[in-house]
């Protein structure tokens, strides 16, 4: 387990182990965990439909939606309904769901493939709702703790000991007409204000390589990374099932 590069280029501070990463869509399975989990507690049922638990879906299209379509990006909720929106003046994940409500699906729902952190950040506003808890709450209580991941938070405080060892973010656009790559710009440093104000179960989680890696260890020991069993063995087999829809994209 090695260390290279620069975990801040600018002041020239080299990344060590144990550095801390927002692991952006890496949180995606975190949700999906949970929601599985949610299932197996017998909470909901993945045919369920999402309109039951979140009302403002209750209207034509939204409505069709269940928890698999989500699960499985299926839903036609669009890649993000935030771009361009101050997340600061949202109240927090329920009104980023609600972004979703009633927009005019890009498919009927079940019938397409389309990569979606509008609909994991709406998988996220339903373990608020079936857990009675904050999903950052649940996600920690459940997951993080349980597998011993002490070094991952799912909302980077100001305050938070973590930032001590957080990475500059980068990022820079992809594919001019040339083919070429931009410039890196540096977007968000540890002594900034935090990047999400509340948890977003589609990007949010903050964690260190070997922590990641015991969310691993859980998959790969199918639920039961030590003597608890945390999830059922035939959730963690269908999670690890390809859906029935290609991927299509250029990567």
């Amino acid at each position: 387990h090695e260390a290279y590069g620069w975990r801040d280029r600018e002041a020239q501070v080299a990344m060590e182990t144990g550095s801390v990463f927002c692991v952006r869509s890496m949180t995606k399975p975190f949700i999906a965990a949970s929601i599985l989990m949610l299932v197996d507690d017998r909470k909901i049922k993945l045919d369920d439909h999402i309109a039951e638990y979140l009302p403002s879906f209750d209207v034509e299209g939204s409505r069709d939606i269940t928890v698999e379509h989500l699960l499985t990006h299926t839903s036609g909720l669009p890649m993000s309904l935030l771009l361009g929106k101050n997340l600061r003046e949202l109240s927090g994940i329920q009104a980023v769901a609600e972004l979703g409500a009633g927009y005019k699906l890009d498919f009927e729902p079940g019938s397409a493939f389309q990569y979606s952190d509008q609909g994991t950040d709406t998988l996220t506003a339903l373990v608020e709702v079936v857990s009675g808890m904050s999903a950052a709450d649940f996600v920690s209580t459940r997951l993080l703790e349980p597998l011993g991941m002490q070094e991952s938070v799912c909302v980077m405080t100001e305050d938070h000991p973590l930032r001590a060892r957080g990475c500059v973010k980068y990022a820079r656009q992809v594919g001019g007409a040339d083919g070429s790559l931009g410039e890196w710009t540096r977007f968000w440093g540890p002594d900034e204000p935090p990047l999400f104000p509340f948890f977003l179960g589609s990007q949010g989680l903050y964690s260190t390589l070997e922590d990641y890696a015991r969310f691993m260890e859980f998959w790969r020991r199918k639920g039961r990374p030590g003597k608890e069993r945390l999830l059922g063995t035939r959730y963690v087999r269908g999670a690890l099932t390809p859906g029935p829809h290609p991927m299509e994209g250029p990567t």
